[in-house]
């Protein structure tokens, strides 16, 4: 029987799309071939990963360190069983890529979206030069991106369930959530969505209204202006006993309140500028004050989602606007910290454009956008590529050059034979494997 040619043309963008992600699976797959990556935080997890196979405190020299355990005794783990290496450690995060467009499909089909929109929006989150950058680097970025997206998806699942199935399934979603909270200390922000989760259930349980009313948003809002006053009083009275049992750094700024409230804005817009155009300021050069406006451009279409999502917020709009308020007073700017929430902001986006994108846009300046983005995404790809295979020349072309030196006598040395420098023990003890 013959098929008719609409048919063709109805599936070409889903078959198209669903190719596209399989094509990104598998770059992502080739650059396990690369060798060990390093940057400062992977160093210092690397180090607490040796101190923990050691059996050695769980110490920053002698203090307790910012990173939770979590990645750290898992990369412990992974030693003690002969797969802490280049491959091991890019391996892991490969396989937290794909569990993660597996709950990032979930979270989209609980918000009732179509199939291609859900492609769309897992091809869009995964070739984001930032998570294609950071795909085999030994960090707690892409972990905790699978474990908190799972814990979301549970959630979601949880509300939309029998009721013989809750339990499990809520259970689930509290384990990942203490997953969540052992992989970064800004876990703290899946708490909400679960009480929100809670008072979701609990409100259709007894039958009664559960969205949001103005008087409830402002409460809320006080309520947590309060808590954030009391923890800040606790800081100032306290000191460094409250940073250390509330596990938190020292957040000082330095500057004035109005200095670093602007600092804090534009290093959150450059954040987001670099998302929204697919590529680091770096690249720019004296194009980039356009970072700036992409930044602008962003954050009035996260602003605008959750806007029109406020009659009906899931438990996804809530974990990312207390993801937010976290970031917004952390004292340092980097797109890496964005990753987790990567397949959510492209959902709140949609959700923002969606309902009102006129014929012309969607069909004209959203294809030009998204090609754009994709020759991003290549080029992001490409680079990265060149960087796993370049042999004997990667120290030259990985980073910017300052462990050119440091790759050189970890590659030339022996690797039983101790440095008096850190970091060369660490490329020997586990990078030397993949050295060329």
């Amino acid at each position: 029987m013959r098929v008719p040619e609409s048919s063709y043309q109805s599936r070409g963008p889903y078959v198209l799309t669903t190719g596209a992600i399989l094509v990104l699976f598998i770059a992502y797959a080739i650059q396990l071939n690369s060798p060990l990556r390093l940057n400062t935080d992977a160093c210092e997890i690397l180090k607490l990963t040796a101190k923990l196979t050691d059996g050695q405190p769980y110490l920053t020299n002698g203090t307790r360190p910012i990173f939770p355990i979590g990645i750290p005794l898992t990369f412990s783990f992974m030693e003690r069983a002969g797969i802490a290496s280049p491959f091991g450690f890019g391996l892991l995060n490969l396989i937290c890529i794909l569990i993660t467009a597996c709950a990032a499909w979930t979270i989209c089909k609980a918000l009732k979206m179509n199939e291609l929109t859900r492609l769309a929006i897992i091809l869009i989150s995964l070739s984001n030069f930032v998570l294609i950058k950071h795909s085999v680097i030994p960090l707690t970025d892409i972990p905790y991106l699978m474990v908190s997206l799972l814990a979301i998806a549970l959630l979601e699942v949880f509300l939309e369930q029998r009721p013989g199935r809750q339990l499990i399934t809520f259970i689930f979603a509290v384990l990942s959530v203490g997953g969540a909270i052992l992989a970064r200390r800004i876990g703290i922000a899946l708490i909400p969505a679960v009480l929100y989760t809670l008072w979701q259930w609990w409100c259709r349980k007894e039958g009664r209204q559960c969205a949001f009313s103005y008087r409830r948003i402002f409460l809320a809002g006080r309520g947590l202006l309060m808590l954030a006053c009391a923890l800040g009083l606790a800081a100032i009275v306290t000191g460094t006993m409250f940073r250390r049992i509330v596990y938190v750094p020292d957040l000082r700024f330095g500057d004035s309140i109005f200095a670093a409230v602007v600092k804090q804005i534009k290093m959150r817009l450059t954040d987001f500028g670099e998302l929204t155009i697919n590529m680091p300021t770096a690249r720019l050069g004296k194009y980039y004050p356009v970072i700036f406006v992409a930044g602008i451009l962003l954050a009035a279409l996260i602003a605008l989602g959750l806007w029109r999502a406020r009659r009906d917020l899931h438990p996804t709009h809530i974990y990312l606007i207390f993801y937010i308020a976290v970031l917004a007073i952390w004292p340092y700017g980097d797109a890496r910290f964005w990753i987790p929430v990567l397949p959510i902001i492209a959902i709140l986006v949609v959700q923002a454009i969606a309902p009102s994108t006129h014929p012309r846009v969607s069909s004209c300046l959203v294809p030009i956008y998204l090609a754009l983005y994709g020759i991003a995404a290549c080029g992001a790809l490409a680079y990265t590529t060149r960087i796993s295979f370049a042999g004997n020349r990667f120290p030259e072309v990985y980073g910017d050059g300052s462990l050119r030196a440091r790759y050189e006598r970890a590659w030339e040395g022996q690797l039983n034979v101790p440095s008096n420098d850190e970091i060369v023990n660490l490329m020997r003890r586990y990078g030397k494997p993949s050295a060329p």
